[in-house]
């Protein structure tokens, strides 16, 4: 339990017969939430994912961390903050830790002061940055965001997500109508753009999940108006 009463992530091992091995919790002293893991075959456990005291976005941080799968614990946590989210997380084929969310502009290199969408490269033996790409220019169109990463075939990275013209605090719950899907590659040495593609024409439609095939395709499910 939580002795300060805040919701406390958590992550689990179980059995490939669903018996429970252990149950970790996060040391953070915060609340934290959208967890995210990826397990490496015979190596570590990553996960990441966004922590706040309860009193509002401000406090708001992301963190990594890697977990030795035997026993659940911790071997290196970083974070970074204030108001910094995870949305996802996964594993390049050197072992360092591809993540997606929305950064205020902390990282080295990023832009300063607005909540911006991002994609990072965090080195698997410590959590320390190696690059950082943000989208700005998305954020001059309403509000935008990365659900979701993952490895190519090929190497490179690919992401997915949405922009809107819209406020998405006044849309509330369902799809914004004037959303349009979002999907990119980016260099995985260096973060840069590879190719990025803004589909649709305020179409309502979002990403919250992708994947790739052997040939490099890309599928992408979401929701639309």
């Amino acid at each position: 339990s939580n002795p300060g009463g805040l919701l406390e992530g958590i992550v689990a091992k179980l059995s490939s017969t669903g018996t429970v091995e252990w149950v970790q919790q996060l040391a953070l002293g915060s609340q934290s939430t959208y967890l995210d893991a990826v397990a490496e075959a015979g190596g570590p456990l990553y996960v990441a994912g966004t922590s706040n005291d309860g009193t509002g976005i401000s406090t708001q941080k992301m963190f990594v961390a890697e977990m030795d799968p035997s026993n659940g614990q911790t071997a290196w946590m970083r974070q970074y903050g204030p108001s910094d989210s995870v949305n996802s997380l996964t594993v390049d084929a050197n072992g360092d830790l591809i993540v997606a969310g929305v950064s205020s502009g902390v990282f080295p290199g990023s832009a300063n002061g607005s909540s911006t969408p991002f994609v990072g490269k965090f080195r698997g033996s410590s959590g320390a940055v190696m690059w950082m790409q943000q989208f700005p220019s998305l954020l001059s169109k309403g509000y935008a965001y990365i659900a979701q990463v993952t490895m190519s075939p090929d190497g490179s990275i690919v992401f997915g997500g949405a922009f809107s013209t819209q406020d998405k605090f006044a849309i509330g719950y369902g799809a914004d109508p004037a959303a349009e899907l979002l999907v990119g590659r980016l260099d995985d040495a260096s973060g840069s753009v590879a190719g990025e593609q803004e589909i649709g024409n305020g179409s309502g439609a979002e990403v919250s999940s992708l994947t790739v095939d052997s040939a490099g395709n890309i599928y992408a499910t979401g929701i639309t108006d």
